[in-house]
Parts: C-alpha cells; structure tokens; sequence
C-alpha cells in the first residue's frame, strides 16, 4: 500500500497541515529545516485504503475474546462521537483480554476476524511485551484486508 507523510502543526481548531509527502524522509527533512518545536510527529496515512466498511452490509463490531469466551457486539453507530470520520479498526490487549474494534458482514465474521487477527498477532510476536508483563497494556490500529467476494 502506498503512504504519505503529512506534516501538520497546532491542535483542536489551530491544527493545520503544513505539507504532505511521499518519503517519510522528505518530511522528517522539512521539520529540520524548519523550527523543528513548531510541528507535530509526522502523520503517515495510507493512500487510496480498501474500506469494508462501506460495503452494503457490513457493521462494526466489538469483540471481546477471554480465555474461550467471545463476546461480539455490534456497534449501532459506526462513527466517532463527532460524527464525522467512520471509526476506526483496533485492538487491545491487558490481563489476557483482547479487544477488536473491526468491521464485518455479520457478528459469526466479526468473531473470525478477530480471532485471526489474534492468531497473526501472537504468531508475529508483536504482542509478547504485553503478554511478558500483564500491568502493562497495548493497543494499537490494525489493518484489515477484507476477501474479495
């Protein structure tokens, strides 16, 4: 998938992008060129993302997974509390519960996402910090490639 960079500086109403780039080290060079205290962190954004989310048909879903227990609940508003931008898909782990934030056809395929979302993430090893130590907790945005029908 093909990503730009977005420099932006302020925040709330005083937020503004300032350029947009396609190699993060062009825009990592144009915070150091100028007064680097001003800008936020870079912003990387992928170009053109699949959405199956606006699919007919398709819902967002909560998935809580605990032990063999899975919990799907399907979210009756799939935007943000401002109502402006689709929610976004994550995840959370803490004390052996993991959280998906995900969209799906129907809650049986928001269960099979998650729980191979799941399975990808403990076979990469990104998560063993967390599992290592179960005060901390770790969550992070997750891309989903849906199938193609």
């Amino acid at each position: 998938m093909k990503k730009v960079y977005i420099v932006t500086h302020g925040d709330y109403s005083s937020y503004r992008i300032d350029a947009v780039f396609d190699k993060l080290e062009l825009a990592e060079e144009y915070i150091r060129l100028h007064d680097e205290y001003y800008y936020n962190p870079v912003e990387e954004w992928e170009l053109n993302p699949p959405y199956p989310r606006l699919r007919e048909g398709w819902g967002f879903y909560k998935v809580e997974m605990c032990g063999n227990t899975t919990d799907v609940i399907e979210q009756k508003n799939p935007y943000d509390y401002d109502g402006y931008e689709l929610r976004k898909e994550w995840y959370y782990y803490k004390d052996k519960v993991w959280i998906f934030n995900l969209y799906a056809k129907s809650e049986e395929h928001a269960a099979k996402i998650a729980s191979e979302k799941k399975a990808m993430l403990i076979a990469s090893g990104e998560v063993n910090m967390a599992i290592a130590n179960p005060r901390l907790h770790y969550s992070k945005l997750v891309a989903y490639q849906p199938e193609e029908e």
